[in-house]
């Protein structure tokens, strides 16, 4: 009984996952298109905060918004270099670079580099993408100097 009560559920399940598509099929003709092509959706308003743009002298263009909602500092960067500029014999530096530069710096082993962020409650990372690197960091406001100048660390080497 068990047995015909499952073969009899299992061939409705797979009458109605044929036959649903088929029911739900849409004509497109001239006018529906037409009709269709009349929508328009708003223009999307993006709202960019007030910034401050800063050269330091080593060329690096910093952009500084402020927004007092969270006492967080966020720190997001990207430099010229990247995957695509890999020739094959260097093919993979790009990750492995960005994978080496953070696991310690000049003045920090790999553990101690790992215990400052965690005891500071700071997140730092980079990446290699295609044509760049993109850094990201994150702390309290009161740990901001200790994110500034552990990235500055590591952007250095």
């Amino acid at each position: 009984m068990k047995r015909s009560l499952r073969s009899i559920i299992a061939v409705l399940i797979i009458l109605l996952t044929i036959l649903q598509p088929a029911a739900a099929k849409v004509e497109f003709s001239r006018e529906l298109y037409q009709k269709l092509s009349q929508n328009q959706n708003p223009i999307p308003r993006i709202e960019i905060p007030d910034y401050r743009r800063t050269v330091l002298k080593n060329g690096m263009i910093l952009y500084l918004v402020e927004d007092r909602q969270l006492p967080i500092l966020m720190v997001n960067g990207t430099i010229r270099w990247g995957r695509s500029l890999e020739s094959k014999e260097i093919a993979g530096i790009s990750d492995w670079m960005a994978d080496l530069m953070t696991t310690g710096t000049k003045n920090y082993t790999e553990k101690e580099f790992d215990r400052y962020l965690e005891r500071n409650a700071i997140a730092f990372s980079l990446q290699a993408e295609d044509n760049y690197f993109t850094f990201n960091g994150n702390a309290l406001i009161s740990e901001g100097e200790g994110l500034i100048s552990l990235m500055a660390e590591v952007l250095r080497r």
